[in-house]
């Protein structure tokens, strides 16, 4: 069975704190807490704070964002904007998270060099950002996403934004928060039986979006 827990993070000490209370809370339901891997984004303190026992992942959502801050950063907004070759080569470095891992940096390769002149040109400063970072610094296996079902955490930020639009209050005192907690403690229980009985979970209707299809090799 496939398990999603939703943790929030703040600061290394809590992140270690959490662990632990997650892991007693699993032996008092007679379950191991030992996740296939944690997705997150690139937080420093909660890559230390799990990095010796789960295999991290880096939310895609997130990597995509870093490498268009970096486009901002560069000057090269204005370009990404009106060149469409420039804009194009841009998404094809963030779609390189897509790929297989021993994929990755072949095509990396190949996107760099065979590119026009003009947008190698353009975009030299954006590949070595790229190459260093990326390719040499950041380990590919935790922000490539090729396989996963779920590359983002878009059920976490989904529970939180739930969750304040439930306690209707920037700074609620614990006893509104923790009868919000319970009110949704009570709601998840009784859609769970639901399912159990076999009910099926209602899809959001996918909005329509066009689009265009490239190769990255």
């Amino acid at each position: 069975v496939s398990l999603v827990y939703l943790v929030s993070f703040q600061i290394e000490k809590a992140l270690l704190i959490n662990t632990c209370s997650l892991k007693g809370l699993a032996v008092s339901m007679n379950r191991t807490f030992k996740p296939a891997r944690v997705m997150s984004d690139y937080e420093v303190s909660i890559i230390t704070a799990v990095a010796n026992e789960q295999f991290i992942v880096g939310v895609f959502f997130h990597f995509t964002q870093a490498i268009y801050r970096r486009i901002q950063s560069l000057g090269l907004i204005t370009s990404y904007s009106q060149d469409s070759d420039i804009r194009i080569c841009c998404r094809k470095l963030m779609a390189l998270a897509l790929l297989p891992i021993d994929q990755i940096e072949t095509s990396f390769y190949n996107l760099r060099t065979k590119s026009s002149a003009a947008v190698k040109q353009e975009l030299h400063q954006l590949f070595l950002y790229f190459d260093h970072q990326w390719i040499a610094n950041v380990p590919m296996k935790m922000w490539s996403v090729h396989g996963y079902q779920h590359r983002t955490n878009n059920n976490c930020e989904g529970f939180h934004n739930r969750l304040n639009q439930r306690i209707l209050k920037a700074h609620p005192n614990m006893w509104t928060f923790i009868k919000c907690i319970q009110n949704e403690e009570n709601r998840f229980r009784h859609l769970l039986l639901q399912m159990n009985a076999g009910a099926q979970a209602r899809k959001k209707p996918l909005p329509l979006v066009s689009f265009k299809t490239v190769s990255i090799h």
